[in-house]
């Protein structure tokens, strides 16, 4: 039987793609999340963000060959990020259209829990190359949900003009880009709510109405809750954004919680760990509220629909309270 690499470098055969700064070259054959080497970078980002930048650029144009490049993706991201670095905007808007199974590879597959931070410390004032991601069915509806609340974030700080997002609201409604029954919908309710745009309520209600908001994701009675708080808020509250999870990166750290996968290995473990989450909690039920849950028999399998709600509760959209035994 042959030895396990040393290194991660070892698990691509090759080291000629290995970075040529000393901090970038720690990070691409790390095990380890490289604590040391990523605070080291965030001192350092003019001289490490070009090799970090061509890494991610790279990923978002062909598939991931070397662990050396996955893992420059998977932590230059959020470095980057942290960063406030501009120039990632448009490399990470072409990666997020990536299938939401790679981009459990290149970014963990808990991204979407730190999806909408990374895109506002990206921002670069290109708000209409965010609105064509978020338009767009074809991209990965776990990345337009929270997407959604990082177009409100920008808007509340004032990066987005108010009327820009306004009429981009808007346009979601009238044109309907997005599929009914897409979760993304409830991105486009929450980011709403989050601005206190009253004017909106009738648009969101017509949604729940026609089965736009079928996605068992949210309530309306919930919806008007949040929309009446946010629109009382002083305008210099942002404590309902935090709450949701909106802002910038402060701890690069705490948005690096595990080290980058090995590359090939994540999907079935991913897989794995998914089941075996919702054997433990969805599959005896959601407390909706309305029903006694999805799964009352711990022995039904988890469905399409179950796996859609775990991830809405990870990516902290879902209003209606986390799995809990019946």
């Amino acid at each position: 039987m042959s030895e396990a690499p040393t290194d991660r470098a070892a698990v691509d055969g090759s080291m000629s793609d290995l970075p040529t700064h000393p901090l970038l070259l720690e990070i691409a054959t790390s095990e380890d999340v490289p604590r040391e080497a990523i605070l080291a970078c965030m001192r350092s980002i003019p001289e490490v963000a070009p090799e970090l930048l061509a890494a991610i650029a790279r990923a978002s144009e062909a598939p991931i060959t070397s662990q050396i490049d996955l893992n420059l993706v998977y932590y230059g991201v959020p470095i980057l990020s942290a960063a406030r670095e501009p120039r990632l905007h448009a490399p990470l808007l072409r990666l997020l259209r990536l299938p939401d199974d790679t981009l459990e590879e290149l970014l963990g597959d808990e991204y979407i829990t730190t999806v909408a931070q990374i895109a506002i410390g990206a921002f670069d004032g290109n708000a209409q190359a965010l609105f064509d991601l978020l338009c767009d069915a074809d991209a990965s509806e776990y990345v337009r949900l929270p997407l959604f609340g990082t177009v409100a974030y920008l808007t509340w700080l004032g990066r987005i003009p108010l009327e820009t997002t306004r009429a981009f609201l808007h346009r979601i409604d009238t044109d309907r880009p997005i599929p009914a029954g897409d979760i993304s919908w409830n991105g486009w309710e929450t980011s709403i709510e989050l601005l206190g745009w009253q004017e909106f309520a009738p648009l969101v209600e017509a949604a729940y109405a026609d089965g736009r908001l079928n996605t068992g994701v949210s309530e309306l009675r919930l919806f008007r809750q949040g929309l009446a708080a946010a629109a009382a808020a002083a305008p210099d509250d942002h404590s309902r954004f935090e709450e949701a999870g909106y802002g910038y990166i402060e701890d690069v750290l705490d948005a690096i919680a595990f080290p980058a996968p090995l590359l090939g290995v994540l999907e079935e473990s991913t897989v794995d760990d998914l089941d075996d989450a919702l054997g433990d909690g969805l599959n005896h039920g959601f407390d909706d509220g309305l029903s006694g849950g999805l799964h009352d028999d711990p022995n039904d399998a988890p469905t399409d629909a179950d796996r859609m709600l775990w991830r809405s509760d990870v990516a902290g959209t879902r209003r209606n309270p986390l799995p809990c035994r019946a």
